[in-house]
């Protein structure tokens, strides 16, 4: 079995599915952009803007899969997370109506990487391995009500819905079997998310930014134990909360660029699946937390003048 080419077929996947989501987020936003607002200037917000967000991740979190100790041919194997070290690419297209209220939608696609382990067991010519990973699609909406509490503040509240769909794999093998047993776990959900978007001007061309939202999701995971065809269902809510802080550079006619680090933590939504012998039997509890990190670049274009 090759574990290898399994993280770059999914990154592949990830990035060209990201590609034409862009691709159709620009058709739409010039078929619909409006006519250039009045005024100008360097930091002017347009009408309509696309923005491309891009970002390593750094995935920490309780394991996701867990072998029994006792096992004579998978107890040697280490705990897995829900993947390592992966990527995440973000598109939004926002729209303001006018200096104080807009809308804005927001498509994300995330590749929390793959988690591997191999030990020997018996004896130095067997070996078991095992691997993990995780992947997750997010559709954001919302309106957004800028104000100003002093004059060197700019405050946008927001407020919209969230909608999630989450997969995580694993699979396990010894030295005797091409493939042992997998899991296959699959995520629905969708709720309310609320936030906040700071901006601090230091001058004409640069911003300070602070960002943060929390979301509440109530959905559905089904989970598939290829050992045995065994299928569960399990109904709960999500949590979810982010924070970014970065500086944003203003290039003239409505474009920016923008550097920051980004913190997003996910409550009960992954599982863990444990106790895991080579004759079958495991346990599944949801639940586990997931903490992402990483630092973030994105760039912001107006669409259909200002």
């Amino acid at each position: 079995m090759d574990l290898g080419n399994h993280p770059v077929r999914a990154l592949r996947s990830t990035c060209s599915s990201l590609a034409i989501a862009v691709a159709i987020a620009c058709h739409v936003s010039l078929a619909v952009a409006d006519e250039p607002a009045p005024g100008g200037g360097q930091g002017v917000r347009p009408r309509t803007s696309v923005t491309f967000e891009a970002m390593p991740l750094f995935v920490r979190n309780d394991p996701a899969l867990r072998f029994d100790s006792a096992d004579s041919k998978l107890g040697n194997l280490g705990a897995l997370q829900q993947g390592d070290r992966g990527l995440q690419g973000r598109v939004s297209l926002t729209h303001a109506f006018d200096e104080a209220w807009d809308t804005r939608i927001s498509a994300s696609m995330l590749y929390a990487g793959e988690d591997e382990k191999a030990a020997p067991y018996l004896s130095s010519s067997n070996v078991s391995t095992a691997r993990q990973s995780a992947r997750a699609i997010v559709l954001d909406g919302e309106v957004g009500h800028r104000f100003k509490p002093v004059e060197v503040l700019d405050v946008r509240l927001f407020a919209g819905f969230r909608a999630l769909r989450a997969t995580a794999e694993g699979h396990w093998a010894t030295s005797a079997s091409d493939k042992l047993g997998s899991f296959f776990d699959t995520t629905h959900a969708l709720g309310p998310r609320v936030g906040a978007d700071v901006t601090i001007p230091v001058s004409s061309r640069i911003d300070l930014l602070a960002s943060g939202s929390v979301s509440a999701l109530n959905g559905h995971s089904r989970s598939h134990y290829t050992l045995g065809n065994v299928r569960t269902r399990d109904n709960r809510w999500i949590m979810g909360a982010d924070a970014m802080a970065g500086v944003a550079l203003h290039l003239g006619d409505g474009a920016s660029l923008t550097a920051g680090y980004r913190v997003e933590h996910w409550r009960n939504l992954a599982a863990l699946h444990t106790g895991i012998s080579y004759v079958g039997a495991y346990e599944t509890r949801w639940g586990t937390p997931t903490l992402s990190h990483g630092p973030v670049l994105r760039f912001t274009v107006p669409l259909g003048g200002r």
